[in-house]
């Protein structure tokens, strides 16, 4: 069986682009920036640093934080936003939004009079893998 040099480039060129399609639908978010807590009893809000690492894989629809204890389903995916959404929680929490174009990720979350609002930038990293279902 012979094949031409124009079939082999064609070849290259298909796989290299499938393989970076890939690669572009699967990546780790790691985000760094603030978190404000504004407790009922404390007179003023306590504002301290905050990071959080994300794996996300959109052609599954799933995401997991840093140590990927629990894979969570994607809420809303655009071409400029991505919603990460948690399996139900006891206190509601808005999804963790994050704008594919600036980076920007921001969350809320409400317990009683007591709330917690993230602010942070996140930046794209190595894929660091996200289990597949066992059954």
């Amino acid at each position: 069986m012979t094949f031409s040099f124009s079939a082999l480039i064609s070849a290259t060129v298909l796989l290299t682009f499938a393989s970076s399609s890939l690669a572009q639908q699967r990546f780790d978010l790691i985000c760094e920036g603030e978190v404000r807590y504004d407790f009922a009893i404390e007179a003023a809000p306590r504002v301290e640093s905050w990071e959080a690492h994300y794996r996300i894989d959109l052609d599954r629809r799933v995401w997991c934080g840093a140590t990927c204890t629990s894979v969570n389903p994607l809420g809303v995916v655009t071409a400029t936003r991505i919603e990460l959404a948690f399996e139900p929680l006891p206190y509601p929490m808005d999804p963790v939004v994050i704008d594919r174009t600036t980076g920007r990720t921001t969350s809320f979350m409400r317990m009683g009079d007591n709330t917690a609002s993230r602010e942070a930038i996140c930046r794209r990293a190595t894929y660091s893998g996200i289990p597949e279902a066992k059954f």
